[in-house]
């Protein structure tokens, strides 16, 4: 877990950190805010997208980690691999959702 929390959060503030802000200073959001939109379901919609990728791309590779780690070490507990993913899943909310926030 602390090879996800150091390198693959740096990797996700950091690729998800000008999501609102390059769509507005490149006018591309124009092209959605001239339906009738609001701001609130736009942004609403960005950070479901988000959430939707940073899930997939987690429980992927937490996968692939859970099944190298049978092979090499031993049998994991499915209770164990899936409270923690669950844990994980509100820390990386919480963190797309500030990411988002600034």
């Amino acid at each position: 877990m602390s090879q996800y929390n150091t390198l693959g959060l740096l990797i996700l503030v950091l690729a998800f950190m000008g999501v609102v802000a390059g769509e507005w200073l490149s006018g591309a959001d124009m092209m959605t805010l001239v339906k009738p939109v609001s701001h609130l379901k736009l942004v609403t919609s960005k950070w479901a997208s988000l959430l939707t990728l940073t899930f997939a791309s987690f429980v992927l590779g937490y996968a692939g980690t859970w099944y190298y780690t049978d092979i090499l070490i031993g049998d994991v507990a499915l209770s164990a691999v899936a409270q923690s993913c669950l844990v994980y899943a509100v820390w990386l909310t919480l963190a797309v959702t500030i990411t988002l926030f600034f």
